[in-house]
């Protein structure tokens, strides 16, 4: 992979954002920052900051989720939006790097979901990021990549998991979600996936998309049972059944190493 391209990132304040920033500085990229907000209206200004750098790798870390608003027309602008203008503005030369997610799925499956099955979330979210991914199948010089991640966020008030996870106070009393089933990865092999799909494939003439994931999946208990060893903390883990249980399991077509091997190398990475 050619280290003098220069990488935008969009969105490197969220937690994804932050990992992808501080992994490609750390690995030797220059890096970018767009400096005007995007914003439908005045998006001219947006897409001359990136237009800027004509052979660029521009990673999307820009997103809504549902855990940080409630505002339909924020989520659909930013998830649904910016990939459009993306799309519609870059040039041919500029590679685009898009994150989708286990959410374009509505999690009611009984068996894990494949590269053939049909995105059918009906929520804003899900919407939102289905719509994202229809509207850049077919750019050349693009990759997406379904994947559920966790990592961790110097945002104080970070709503991932992990962050959620390791906010609380030792003895606090945590409920594990046994019929909640996962099998992602973390924001720090989410950077490794990248650079290996860049280094290996050929994009000038097609769309790149894969599934990442572990072969091995879990319970939401079990991730926190595994985030306890891992970082050490006091927690009280009760296991709990919901009332709808949730399956957003994938088969992935890029699988990754062992989660728990994940967890070690995320606890080892100064962000």
């Amino acid at each position: 992979m050619n280290k003098k391209r220069p990488i935008i990132v969009l969105g490197s304040k969220g937690m994804l954002g932050q990992m992808v920033y501080s992994y490609f500085s750390k690995s030797g990229f220059s890096l970018h920052e767009v400096q005007h907000r995007f914003d439908p209206k005045e998006r001219e200004k947006f897409i001359d900051d990136i237009l800027a750098y004509p052979d660029a790798i521009i990673i999307n870390c820009i997103g809504k989720i549902k855990q940080k608003t409630d505002d339909e027309n924020e989520i659909l602008m930013v998830n649904t939006l910016l990939p459009l203008a993306l799309k519609t503005h870059l040039l041919p030369t500029q590679t685009l790097v898009h994150p989708s997610t286990d959410c374009v799925y509505n999690g009611n499956a009984i068996e894990p979901y494949s590269i053939m099955s049909v995105p059918n979330a009906i929520d804003t979210y899900g919407w939102s990021k289905r719509l994202a991914e229809e509207v850049l199948r077919g750019r050349p010089n693009t990759i997406i990549f379904r994947v559920s991640i966790i990592g961790p966020d110097k945002n104080p008030e970070g709503k991932g998991l992990l962050a959620w996870f390791l906010n609380n106070n030792e003895g606090t009393k945590l409920r594990g979600y046994l019929n909640h089933l996962w099998n992602g990865i973390t924001t720090l092999e989410w950077c490794k996936q990248i650079v290996h799909l860049l280094a290996s494939k050929d994009l000038n003439d097609k769309t790149i998309f894969e599934i990442g994931g572990t072969s091995e999946y879990y319970n939401k208990c079990e991730l926190l049972q595994l985030f306890q060893r891992t970082f050490n903390t006091k927690y009280d883990i009760l296991p709990f059944l919901t009332p709808n249980p949730v399956n957003h399991l994938m088969i992935p077509t890029l699988i990754s190493k062992n989660f728990e091997e994940q967890l070690r190398e995320l606890k080892n990475y100064t962000l």
